[in-house]
């Protein structure tokens, strides 16, 4: 049975990650500094857990070597306090350094040594600016990163000391930029917050006022980001360094639609501007090199979504 390494795999994306990777027949090792705030005993009996940190190279290093996986996923990111990655990051930026840039490179380097043959990481939206610096058109990979945050600047530094050991060392790296992500078991608050409470209030059969910013924006439902992660994992054949993702474009009117649609609920909207506003990501190169597709539209995520909060 193979096994599939996963850094950071205790978060929300992660759990997920871990489930898909259990249900497609992988051995699965987690690395990190908690099996919380996501998995619980159900999951922690299927897998093997390594307390550690990314930024501990010796650890690192162990957990690669004795797992025996070949392919690795990394979710680690600084999210300490709850609030979301972005404000973890403008909270406390020498933490979020260490572990989005430097603990990133220190994994690189023992993927190097080890000689794994492919390492999946999830970078960002957020390593580019405001939608305007792009002539408010969709971007593709060959776009100039712009971060307006400090997170979104660890993220674009992470794929510089990436594509350094790719084009350098042979490490064969790729990068996924993921856009704003909700589903089942967001726990922190950040900008998806507002989605995710609105959902929730709405399966409760709720009124609910769903507030965002009315710019179209990318959304991705998290069951497609570990459906995306298994499918590079198995892909034949070389990757590229990066690629931008996407589950499918929005604004938040159209979220309060879906949900009065599916609920019978009154859902009423609310424009509110966003402090941080990124353009809309151009995906056709992931398709056409991979194939990937996503399966979640906004009404078949929504239908999931809140089918899952029914039963909670």
């Amino acid at each position: 049975m193979e096994t599939v390494l996963v850094f950071g795999g205790s978060g929300f994306v992660g759990r997920h990650l871990v489930e898909r990777l259990l249900d497609a027949g992988f051995a699965v090792t987690v690395f990190g500094p908690s099996p919380e705030p996501c998995l619980d005993g159900r999951l922690l009996d299927r897998i093997a857990f390594v307390e550690g940190s990314i930024t501990d190279r010796d650890a690192v290093a162990a957990a690669i070597r004795e797992s025996g996986a070949d392919r690795i996923v990394s979710l680690a990111a600084y999210g300490e306090g709850g609030g979301g990655l972005v404000r973890a990051a403008a909270a406390d930026g020498a933490k979020a350094f260490a572990v989005n840039v430097e603990g990133f490179r220190t994994l690189l380097d023992a993927v190097a040594e080890a000689g794994t043959s492919r390492l999946l990481w999830a970078s960002s939206t957020t390593v580019f600016g405001h939608p305007s610096e792009y002539g408010n058109q969709p971007v593709d990979e060959t776009a100039a990163p712009r971060p307006a945050s400090l997170y979104g600047l660890t993220k674009a530094l992470a794929e510089q000391v990436a594509d350094y050991y790719r084009t350098r060392h042979g490490v064969a790296v790729t990068g996924v930029r993921l856009p704003l992500l909700f589903g089942p078991g967001l726990w922190y608050a950040g900008a998806g917050a507002a989605i995710r409470g609105a959902y929730a209030a709405a399966a409760r059969g709720e009124p609910v006022t769903v507030e965002g910013d009315p710019a179209p924006f990318d959304l991705m439902y998290v069951k497609d980001v570990a459906a995306l992660c298994l499918h590079l994992l198995r892909h034949r054949g070389p990757l590229a360094p990066i690629y931008n993702v996407n589950g499918f474009t929005t604004t938040f009117a159209a979220i309060a639609r879906a949900l009065a649609a599916r609920t019978g609920t009154a859902v009423d909207h609310r424009d509110v501007p966003a402090a941080l506003l990124y353009p809309p990501m151009a995906t056709g190169r992931l398709e056409a090199e991979t194939g990937f597709r996503p399966a979640f539209d906004l009404d078949r995520a929504t239908a999931d979504f809140l089918a899952t909060l029914e039963t909670d």
